[in-house]
């Protein structure tokens, strides 16, 4: 109510604690910080608390404070309501601002260190001092400066601190190419003359290099290379729900569903999604499993078209056509990675890189072939998908495929003229399966 004043119990406690600010970055996870504070002072809100030094190292990135301008001011405390007493507890804090900074190599020998200290110190102090003027200039531009002059400030924060990322990212690539020249100087055998290096990278089966299922590499039997429960779970599998379609009493009434989309099937203009499916229920065979492997495949295609919505849910869950929120979900878990976005890189969206793009089209391709008895018209899934034939090409040779042509009776089965049974390819899972060998540059 109006004039009523509300009393609290408010305690004061002690003890040494700090509060940072920073702009653009966090400390990594496994820094470990050190401060010494001024202990003179009686009073819980004076120099009790303000830090003398704060300093972490970790790797070759540093991390120090510095008081900030409205400490000199002002008083900070964390404010502790405890709601089974009513009581307020505060604890004096210190407010600085957290910088960064790439440690630069110490110099070499006592003689020179003993001789440049006193120089050193100067500048250090100068520095130091221009410094501070700069960082309470960029302070009073960041409360009181228009919105243009608040964003220049920040985009210098962050180019600064990519800059200093960088100098240690590039050192430590710098050493893995020194590495590498050094392995590839050991293990040659006067092969001097050979342009490229072969490196074979399916010896495992779990090797994450390539966006491909689980293989079985080990199997003698061609229906093991690929478990369908490692590309879609058997979870999935029971949340598409098919009966729609045997339920349609003729051709007619089933294509009506298809083109209503009352049937779930997404991407419908798929001739491949199409002429399995009017093979599959014209058999007469209830195969409800066949069908929802149509089903996720054309969920597969959709969910490639549209994978720039990926951090888009809502929006994306229209353009699927409303599928079941455990299929949307193992999606963007399966097929995307996490990311960071916003001014101050605080927001985590899921995104797919073009790793995840083509690991989509090989769990597509995986399915495919464990439908289609593992000899896949490439073509027709290169014009669905509106994709180049070698790129079709590149990813079942991936997933340990054969790429082959269509011989004389297969043309004329197909009625395939001559011209486009040049360019009519399929590819064949066969056994055993045949090592991916990427070819880099030779090293000099």
């Amino acid at each position: 109510m109006d004039g009523d004043c509300i009393t609290k119990k408010v305690r004061v406690l002690t003890g040494d604690a700090i509060m940072y600010v920073s702009s653009g970055f966090s400390p990594h996870p496994d820094s470990v910080f050190t401060f010494i504070c001024d202990k003179s002072s009686t009073n819980a809100f004076k120099t009790s608390s303000t830090p003398k030094y704060l300093h972490s190292t970790t790797g070759s990135i540093s991390y120090t404070t510095k008081p900030l301008l409205s400490s000199e001011f002002y008083t900070h405390a964390l404010g502790i309501i405890d709601a089974s007493s009513d009581e307020v507890s505060l604890l004096p804090v210190s407010l600085v601002r957290l910088e960064c900074s790439v440690q630069k190599e110490a110099q070499k020998g006592d003689d020179i260190r003993e001789g440049s200290s006193e120089g050193k110190k100067e500048n250090e102090e100068s520095i130091e001092f221009y410094s501070n003027i700069a960082d309470e200039r960029i302070a009073l531009g960041q409360a009181f400066g228009s919105k243009r002059m608040q964003k220049i400030i920040r985009d210098r924060a962050l180019h600064t601190n990519s800059a200093q990322l960088s100098a240690q990212t590039g050192a430590a690539v710098v050493e893995q190419v020194k590495k590498a020249v050094e392995h590839a100087k050991e293990s040659s055998t006067g092969d001097k003359e050979k342009e490229n290096i072969s490196i074979k990278v399916r010896g495992r089966s779990n090797d994450e290099y390539w966006p491909v299922p689980p293989q079985n590499t080990e199997t003698t039997n061609v229906e093991e290379v690929y478990l369908l429960s490692d590309i879609v779970s058997a979870e999935e599998l029971s949340a598409i729900h098919v009966k729609s379609l045997f339920r349609a009493p003729d051709e007619r009434s089933r294509e009506s569903i298809i083109e209503g989309n009352n049937s779930n099937i997404v991407y419908r203009n798929s001739r491949y999604i199409n002429q399995h499916l009017e093979k599959t229920l014209a058999d007469g065979k209830k195969n409800k499993r066949r069908v929802r492997l149509l089903y996720y495949i054309s969920l597969l295609m959709a969910f490639h078209a549209n994978y720039q919505l990926v951090s888009k849910k809502e929006l994306l869950v229209k353009k699927l056509g409303d599928p079941p929120e455990i299929l949307v979900d193992h999606l963007i878990t399966r097929f995307s990675e996490f990311s960071r976005s916003g001014t101050n890189h605080e927001i985590i969206v899921p995104v797919i890189t073009s790793y995840g793009i083509d690991k989509i089209l090989c769990y597509l391709f995986a399915l495919c072939l464990i439908i289609d008895e593992f000899s896949v018209d490439m073509n027709l899934l290169a014009q669905d998908l509106s994709l180049s034939t070698q790129k079709c090409k590149e990813l079942f040779k991936i997933l340990g495929c054969k790429i082959q042509g269509c011989t004389e009776a297969q043309r004329i089965s197909l009625n395939l003229s001559k011209a486009e049974a040049k360019l009519y390819k399929r590819a064949i899972l066969t056994l055993p399966l045949e090592p991916v060998v990427k070819k880099q540059r030779r090293l000099r």
